[in-house]
């Protein structure tokens, strides 16, 4: 499989951004591989590179100018990311705490927090993203 989170970084680079690996691998002894991600969300987090004079456009969409806290993942595992992020705003999991009050603080502060979801399109050596804008209310919703 592709590298997913290089697909994530080249594609914020492009569009002005500067991108910063957001997760690591720790090794433990007996060949134990845990990954551990910025706030148990983030792969990569995303800086504009310099402030617009005005609102930058991207084939008719706005792009925002603010943080960009991005989880890259496989288009088939992407809404269970939202399903994960939610539960543990909601005090539901490993990380709870952290993730409830760090989550709606990049909120808050108006960064955006953003789940990529990449796969192949059939017949073709090309990818596809398929974007998840997380919201205050999706952290908020108590059906998580």
């Amino acid at each position: 499989m592709a590298d997913l989170k290089a697909k994530s970084r080249k594609r914020w680079r492009d569009r002005g951004y500067h991108v910063e690996n957001g997760e690591t691998m720790m090794h433990a002894p007996g060949g134990i591989v845990r990954r551990h991600d910025v706030f148990g969300f983030a792969d990569l987090i995303a800086v504009p590179m310099k402030a617009p004079e005005r609102p930058v456009w991207d084939g008719g969409a706005v792009l925002p100018t603010r943080w960009i806290w991005i989880q890259s993942t496989s288009w088939s595992n992407a809404t269970a990311r939202l399903r994960k992020i939610q539960r543990e705003a909601a005090g539901q999991g490993q990380w709870a705490r952290p993730i409830r009050e760090l989550a709606r603080a990049v909120l808050v502060r108006g960064d955006l927090i953003l789940i990529e979801g990449w796969r192949r399109k059939k017949n073709s050596r090309l990818y596809e993203v398929r974007e998840i804008w997380i919201t205050m209310e999706d952290l908020e919703d108590d059906n998580a």
